[in-house]
């Protein structure tokens, strides 16, 4: 029984599209590449500085029917799923006060298809993805679709 248990909690923990990702950039035609890091730079530091509403601790009440390891248990488990779910709310904050900043000093979200993102994901240097990933951004016609906010 405890063992397809703890199976099963690992199956939960683990379960889920762990390679699913949206690709996304922001366009601003004809922009320059140090207008646009210091833009980025500007929206990464707010994005550093916001913070989730909530508590630190979890109450996990004791259950009298199961032994002391079983509570601990419990406790961990459900420890592990507050955190997570913590960790959520922080990323969707902080993807607000990206997409916003951005907005705000004129940048527009597109979505990068597929194709486009494992082509530049399979460039073999970090200079020549970035060097793509500024040409897009700065294309005169954007790639992709635009994402509405």
């Amino acid at each position: 029984m405890r063992i397809r248990f703890v199976g099963l909690a690992l199956a939960l923990a683990l379960a889920g599209p762990a390679q699913a990702r949206d690709y996304y950039y922001f366009h601003k035609a004809n922009v320059s590449r140090d207008a646009y890091q210091v833009d980025r730079l500007e929206c990464e530091r707010l994005m550093g500085g916001a913070r989730v509403r909530s508590s630190d601790s979890v109450y996990v009440p004791s259950n009298s029917n199961l032994t002391a390891s079983q509570n601990y248990a419990a406790v961990a488990i459900t420890s592990l799923f507050a955190g997570m779910m913590k960790s959520r709310e922080r990323r969707r904050t902080m993807n607000a006060v990206e997409r916003t900043c951005m907005a705000d000093k004129g940048y527009e979200r597109f979505s990068v298809p597929d194709a486009v993102a494992e082509e530049i994901e399979d460039l073999p240097e970090p200079e020549l993805r970035l060097t793509r990933y500024f040409a897009m951004a700065a294309a005169s016609e954007p790639v992709g679709e635009r994402m509405v906010e």
